[in-house]
């Protein structure tokens, strides 16, 4: 029989009250927050705590998928992409992280076709963003590798080309000449 382990339970109980703050209802001590009256600032606390929750799920799952547990990395995954989705925007960083992960789960379980639709919304989200940051710079760089990966395991390998090639490019011009990410691409 396939149980719901201990600390999955309580990470989803924990997402759950999360999720009913970020609908801007949040008990604390018995006291009933939010609503209606909500200010600028309480806003804010909900939707960093929820960020923090959704942040919490998402190494989680990517702990159980090192566990191969990828049926549970699977569910964390879904519900961690949902809450970055409706907190931080459809275009964020932590939320394309997500979608990778998720993208890689599903690439594992043999799914291409969504894993592939998963990194292209990666990419198409990380690319509108130009700033020179190492770590986006990393983030689009494994997206566009991973992009171009599914698309040769899918028969596409003149599609794969060129994806590669942007990979390529902007390794070299967001990393140091000597990071071992180029070597990579």
């Amino acid at each position: 029989e396939n149980q719901i382990p201990l600390c999955m339970h309580n990470l989803m109980h924990n997402h759950a009250q999360s999720r009913n703050a970020s609908a801007g209802v949040l008990k604390i001590a018995g006291r009933r927050v939010g609503g209606t009256g909500t200010s600028l600032a309480e806003r804010r606390s909900m939707n960093t705590s929820l960020h923090e929750a959704a942040a919490s799920l998402l190494e989680s799952a990517l702990q159980h998928q090192q566990q191969g547990e990828l049926l549970t990395a699977e569910t964390l995954c879904r519900l961690a992409l949902a809450d970055l989705e409706a907190v931080c925007g459809p275009d964020h960083p932590d939320t394309a992280h997500a979608r990778l992960t998720l993208a890689s789960l599903r690439m594992e379980d043999g799914d291409l076709e969504e894993a592939e639709e998963l990194t292209k919304q990666a990419v198409s989200s990380l690319m509108i963003r130009r700033k020179s940051e190492p770590m986006l710079a990393r983030l689009q760089i494994q997206a566009l590798r991973r992009q171009g990966t599914l698309r040769c395991l899918r028969g596409d390998p003149e599609g794969a080309l060129p994806i590669l090639r942007q990979a390529l490019l902007r390794a070299r011009r967001g990393l140091e000449r000597h990071d071992p990410e180029i070597a990579l691409c």
